[in-house]
């Protein structure tokens, strides 16, 4: 039986996939380098990821080894985990080892009104609503070729969530007030302290959007299993 933390529901490649056949299936160009330079760059990365995700306990080291492993690829990331455990962490140690040259732009859903969601994702543009003095990117435009985390993306609010799928499909989103589509190229890492498979068993989030989100998932664990650190 696999190890559910080294599986990753893709539509491309199966249920089921292994990281190993995820790297296979990969383009040439988006593939880690091979030979020394690959091992050069895995050990480059194992040093920049213990001054982030500190200790020593094996929970820990896990974390770390598929951090390494999947940071290059272009999955979705959801980060599993209770509050206090590290989750932001686990997402800057992804964006630093992925090698995308953009900026990790972090938005915490749970802080914002449902009213400023679309707003504070998408931008707007001048007069788009009573305050909207000037146009404003977003952090999608923000995360242009780097990374977008979205912490408690369980309180995303319905009405948002189609306007991301399509984001997170094509990169293709629309300001508020706009006329016209923009485009983003970003990677996507999320986070939550409660299993959207749960949340969409009782319609508090789209089953379509929880799947897609869930490309490779990391479980964090709670600081009472990391007692050796």
């Amino acid at each position: 039986t696999r190890n559910h933390h080294e599986t990753a529901p893709d539509d491309s490649l199966g249920l089921g996939t292994t990281l190993d056949e995820i790297t296979e299936a990969m383009p040439c160009a988006q593939r880690p380098a091979i030979g020394s330079s690959r091992e050069k760059e895995r050990a480059m990365n194992e040093d920049r990821i213990r001054q982030i995700l500190i200790g020593e306990s094996a929970a820990i080291r896990a974390v770390r080894s598929l951090v390494v492993r999947i940071a290059p690829t272009r999955l979705p990331i959801l980060i599993q985990g209770p509050t206090g455990a590290g989750k932001e962490l686990v997402a800057r140690a992804l964006h630093i080892c992925s090698g995308r040259k953009g900026a990790m732009v972090a938005l915490n859903i749970a802080a914002l009104a449902d009213s400023l969601f679309e707003s504070a994702l998408f931008g707007h543009v001048r007069g788009a609503f009573s305050g909207a003095l000037a146009n404003a990117p977003g952090f999608l435009a923000e995360a242009h070729q780097g990374t977008l985390f979205m912490d408690e993306v369980g309180a995303l609010p319905l009405h948002g969530q189609a306007k991301l799928l399509r984001a997170l499909d094509n990169g293709v989103f629309r300001p508020v007030g706009g006329s016209a589509d923009r485009r983003s190229d970003f990677r996507l890492i999320a986070a939550t302290n409660e299993p959207l498979a749960d949340m969409a068993m009782k319609r508090r989030f789209r089953a379509d959007l929880a799947y897609r989100l869930q490309g490779f998932t990391i479980s964090v664990p709670s600081l009472a299993e990391r007692r050796d650190d």
